[in-house]
């Protein structure tokens, strides 16, 4: 949960360099929700993308794809 949205981890593509994760994203508010690509960042994040809204609507989906680098993954 990240405030009024509910994140359900969807697929994890890993590459060399890179890892791109995919959350579908759910609101629990009944207002819209403008979503902000801050709230996803961390260490070694590069770049987050919404699709096809960063606006949730009541009842509605949307998904985030979230690239990060492998250093985010490594111990």
């Amino acid at each position: 949960n990240i405030g009024n949205v509910i994140a359900y981890p969807k697929v994890r593509y890993s590459g060399p360099e890179y890892d791109i994760y995919r959350y579908s994203l759910q609101g629990t508010s009944k207002t819209d929700i403008d979503l902000d690509e801050g709230t996803f960042y961390s260490e070694g994040v590069r770049a987050v993308s919404f699709f096809p809204t960063a606006t949730l609507r009541a009842g509605m989906t949307t998904d985030v794809f979230i690239v990060s680098d492998k250093s985010a993954t490594r111990n």
